[in-house]
């Protein structure tokens, strides 16, 4: 009776929509071995991927990286986080709308120079509508977030509402950059922090230094194709060494360049081989 009863609750809390319904499933109810016959019945309940409380299954999130340039890419709020967004969105060449009542002195300035088009109001239903992707950056009305949200789940455009991962369709990871290399890490909206540590261990780590490499082997994996020869990925990885790595920091590319074209075709075989 007590699984019908909490069950019957978490299914009329799911078609309403709360997504902080509890959910439990009983497996198993019996006397408890360690008590004597009569004493009360020991409830067993299981609760998979979920906790007491709020639901706290995180979702599964696809990795990929989105080309946003000239794509119609919409900001809502024009603080200081919008302005990071705005900012973000433009070194990736996307064309940029900020709909918000007020904006910071630097969004104000792209948009005096017509590099991000500004609509100096409040949402309004349409919105999103030539949008590619949107980013809710004022979250401040929780019912305009969910609005938000439902006319983007309408009109099936990803949408970040940001540090509301619920409402979210795609969330942003933490991001440590070098040259042409970008390394992303996310924790599915469980803990932003967690994703900043990580970002700050990789900067300060040898790891990154190695995008260093990156024109090299663009270069190389080029002249490689022109000749003809297939390299398995194993092979190339073994090639990308410290060695090489320190050759081209110290200002010698010639030289890694030789380095690296030779231990490759050493390695390779004719793309039209068997």
């Amino acid at each position: 009776r007590l699984a019908a009863k909490y069950n019957a609750k978490a299914q009329r809390r799911k078609e309403m929509g709360n997504n902080g319904a509890i959910i439990v499933y009983f497996s198993l109810i019996r006397r408890a071995p360690s008590h004597p016959a009569g004493c009360p019945y020991k409830l067993y309940a299981i609760f998979p991927n979920f906790a007491i409380g709020r639901v706290t299954t995180v979702p599964r999130y696809y990795p990929a990286f989105i080309d946003v340039r000239n794509r119609a890419c919409l900001v809502v709020g024009g603080g200081a986080l919008g302005e990071e967004k705005v900012v973000k969105l433009l070194e990736c060449g996307a064309s940029v709308t900020v709909v918000s009542e007020s904006v910071t002195p630097a969004v104000a300035d792209l948009a005096a120079r017509g590099e991000v088009r500004w609509e100096r109001r409040g949402y309004r239903d349409g919105d999103l509508s030539p949008a590619f992707i949107a980013i809710v950056a004022d979250t401040s009305d929780e019912a305009l977030n969910r609005r938000i949200a439902d006319e983007a789940r309408e009109r099936n455009i990803p949408l970040n509402v940001v540090d509301v991962t619920h409402l979210c369709t795609f969330i942003a990871p933490s991001v440590a950059r070098r040259g042409e290399v970008t390394v992303a890490t996310s924790t599915g909206g469980a803990s932003p922090a967690l994703a900043r540590t990580f970002r700050e261990k990789i900067e300060a780590s040898r790891i990154l230094e190695y995008a260093d490499l990156a024109p090299l082997l663009a270069d190389v994996r080029a002249e490689i194709r022109r000749e003809g020869l297939r390299v398995a990925p194993d092979d190339w990885q073994a090639c990308i060494t410290e060695r090489l790595l320190d050759m081209v920091q110290s200002g010698d590319y010639d030289g890694a360049r030789g380095v690296l074209a030779a231990g490759l075709r050493a390695k390779s075989e004719r793309a039209d081989s068997p």
